[in-house]
């Protein structure tokens, strides 16, 4: 762990193999061992760039909102359509 966490686990070892102990109903862990070293950054995950639209969806997708009164609505249901067509290959 690191460093404000190496001293606070330090001090509370003894609760910690006590609570451990207690859960798994017999004496399995006698000491800890604090290696204090950085934690390791989880990676990013970058989004899928979505591909462009081909003519034929972009009319599709109007064609499926055109219905639809509410402008705003309407604008994030094509926002929408368009992304889900655009991660399909």
């Amino acid at each position: 762990c690191e460093g404000a966490a190496a001293l606070r686990l330090q001090h509370e070892t003894g609760e910690v193999i006590a609570r451990v102990n207690a859960f798994l109903g017999f004496a399995a862990v006698g000491r800890i061992k604090i290696v204090q070293k950085p934690v390791a950054q989880p990676q990013v995950r970058r989004a899928p760039t979505a591909r462009p639209l081909t003519g034929s969806e972009s009319a599709r997708i109007d064609a499926l909102v055109a219905g639809v009164e509410d402008e705003g609505l309407r604008q994030s249901l094509q926002k929408l359509g368009a992304s889900i067509l655009g991660r399909r290959k």
